[in-house]
């Protein structure tokens, strides 16, 4: 494991150094994503800003459910939920 971080690293560097995007799929990943990694950050952060915001959503929604489901009308109860 250790031999392998000891290799990837510098081969890393050396690719983040050329002066243009490789044609190979490995090390065009590597560059694309130094050269490109606010933009990749902001989408990290927009993805996960929804997740939350929706989880929170969905969350708030069920308990509301889930209370008009155990609050149904009796028969004394007229008055509609």
């Amino acid at each position: 494991m250790l031999a392998a971080v000891v290799w990837v690293i510098p081969w890393c560097r050396e690719v983040v150094a050329l002066e243009e995007n490789p044609d190979a799929m490995v090390p065009s990943m590597v560059y694309m994503l130094y050269h490109s990694r606010r933009l990749w950050l902001s989408g990290v952060w927009g993805t996960l800003s929804v997740s939350v915001l929706g989880t929170v959503a969905g969350f708030v929604l069920a308990v509301g459910l889930v209370f008009l489901r155990i609050n149904a009308p009796g028969r004394r109860d007229s008055r509609p939920l």
